[in-house]
């Protein structure tokens, strides 16, 4: 993060994640540059005001640079078109990531665009993805199909799930 995060806390919560990417490396203890670690912060705790920290997981996530593509397709015709991946020549790996801007729906090319109609779309970065919506990115979820709103750990294991 680039700055502080400032965060409302709610009794309801059952997990609260950032994840950000680290613009340095921090070796604990370093008799050089005396980094001490990872380190959080609470400030403006008010006399009376209690937190109460239950768990603090530091993770390195698989390393993966998104390209995020947005792109207008645009048919001027009188009669409607199927329009190609506009990067299928140059990142045809992005063509699967697309989707409209409109609903978040995927895009499966060649793309059909109404006559004068044009359509938004832009790729969305699927290493990121959580299909339980338990928190924890696909690509790092070890227990898929986490039921909605219990808490999990950093494997994307709900403490009743055993890990596979």
């Amino acid at each position: 993060m680039s700055a502080p995060e400032t965060v409302s806390g709610s009794t309801s919560w059952k997990r609260f994640a950032f994840v950000f990417k680290a613009t340095k490396t921090v070796n604990a203890k370093d008799p050089i540059t005396l980094d001490n670690g990872a380190r959080i912060d609470f400030e403006r705790i008010q006399p009376g005001q209690a937190v109460t920290i239950a768990n603090v997981e530091l993770l390195s996530l698989t390393p993966m640079e998104a390209s995020l593509q947005t792109r207008i397709l645009l048919n001027p015709a009188a009669t409607a078109a199927s329009l190609p991946c506009p990067d299928e020549v140059t990142q045809p790996r992005l063509c699967g990531q697309y989707v409209r801007f409109r609903d978040g729906s995927p895009i499966a090319w060649p793309y059909t665009v109404p006559a004068r109609g044009s359509e938004i779309c832009y790729t969305r970065d699927t290493t990121l993805s959580d299909s339980d919506g338990d928190g924890i990115a696909d690509i790092q979820d070890n227990c898929f199909a986490t039921a909605l709103g219990e808490a999990v750990d950093a494997r994307g294991c709900a403490f009743s799930q055993s890990y596979p």
